[in-house]
């Protein structure tokens, strides 16, 4: 499948639009999407479609949601999703004035501006949860940390949204 979204802006429309437009939207209580498939599989295949999908701009739009913690089903992802498209529109916009100005100016909000990069960053950040979660001292404190992203629900993508926006490892460098 090619590329059609290759931009975060975009990707993160696809993403959204996805959710909205197919089987996905149906909350389960324990994670998301239907059976045979779920969790990981499931967003993996999201994020998949999401390279390639057609945005029809059909679908209601959510009110933006710039927490990750009121992210309770679909719709709220979506909202959240929304915030994040304009969030990263605002920081390449306010990055290129401050370029303007002073052209040794490269950073921003977010810690990437290419999907590639962006993409790569949260396989990093899953990486190294996962890292944190064998190293726990305790059984319970492993348990505390999985429960964060275990089972993949709504609100356990906008927790890896959210840190996939800002989130830089060793990896890099």
């Amino acid at each position: 499948m090619p590329w059609r979204n290759a931009t975060i802006p975009a990707f993160l429309t696809a993403f959204a639009d996805l959710i909205r437009s197919s089987h996905y939207c149906a909350d389960f209580e324990e994670g998301f999407g239907p059976p045979p498939m779920n969790g990981w599989r499931d967003l993996a295949a999201l994020l998949h479609a999401a390279r390639g999908a057609v945005v029809r701009g059909e679908l209601p739009t959510p009110e933006p949601i710039s927490d990750h913690r009121g992210v309770e089903d679909a719709e709220t992802l979506r909202g959240y999703i929304q915030w994040l498209t304009g969030d990263f529109q605002n920081d390449q916009a306010d990055l290129a004035m401050r370029a303007a100005e002073e052209p040794r100016a490269r950073e921003g909000g977010w810690a990437h501006a290419v999907i590639e990069n962006w993409l790569a960053t949260w396989s990093y950040w899953l990486r190294d949860w996962y890292l944190t979660c064998l190293k726990a001292a305790s059984p319970e404190l492993k348990a505390e940390q999985a429960a964060r992203l275990e089972p993949v629900t709504w609100t356990s993508i906008a927790i890896q949204l959210s840190a996939a926006r800002i989130y830089s490892s060793r990896a890099d460098v």
